[in-house]
């Protein structure tokens, strides 16, 4: 799941919420998962997390670039401006 805002952010928080309810009603009903199942579910939610927090980085990332370029534009016509009128 590629996160491009915030309701993307809710979306993975619910699914990992319910994934998380799903294992712990599997748990009280007296059957545990096997240790492989364990590990390969683990290991799924890991990388889906990495993927995740490597794509909201981007987005950051990409946001302050716009950011920047932005202020850069501002700064350059208030400094030509001021030599306009000074």
């Amino acid at each position: 799941m590629e996160i491009k805002s915030m309701g993307d952010i809710l979306k993975a928080h619910t699914e990992f919420v319910d994934k998380i309810q799903q294992q712990m009603s599997t748990l009280s009903q007296g059957e545990p998962p096997s240790k492989e199942a364990l590990v390969k579910e683990k290991e799924e939610l890991l990388a889906q997390l990495k993927q995740r927090r490597n794509t909201a980085n981007a987005a950051k990332e990409a946001t302050l670039r716009r950011y920047d370029r932005e202020i850069r534009q501002y700064t350059e016509t208030i400094s030509h401006l001021e030599n306009n009128v000074f």
